[in-house]
């Protein structure tokens, strides 16, 4: 026997889906992924890059210190940037 049950929806907050660039996108798997956006400094202050695959498995974690970054399998992945003041920047990279 199976019982769900349903909750209240939980909410985020802060998430930016626009005004970051991935380029180029698709990637050859091992090639410099690189992030364009339009940060202030109170964002870039303590920002946070994570890698999630697509079953939200995390696969990197670092402070933000280099405009780049590398993913060496193929796949369909989530980047997060984890801003100084909180906001989070998301988008998607195909690695190919």
């Amino acid at each position: 026997m199976l019982t769900l049950e349903v909750g209240e929806p939980v909410a985020v907050e802060n998430v930016t889906l626009t005004d970051l660039v991935f380029y180029p996108n698709p990637v050859s798997a091992g090639e410099s992924i690189y992030i364009e956006g339009n940060f202030t400094q109170a964002e870039l202050d303590g920002m946070h890059v994570e890698v999630y695959t697509m079953l939200g498995s995390c696969i990197y974690s670092s402070q933000f210190s280099t405009s780049k970054l590398s993913i060496e399998n193929r796949g369909l992945y989530i980047v997060r940037l984890i801003a100084g003041n909180g906001t989070i920047y998301q988008g998607k990279i195909i690695v190919k």
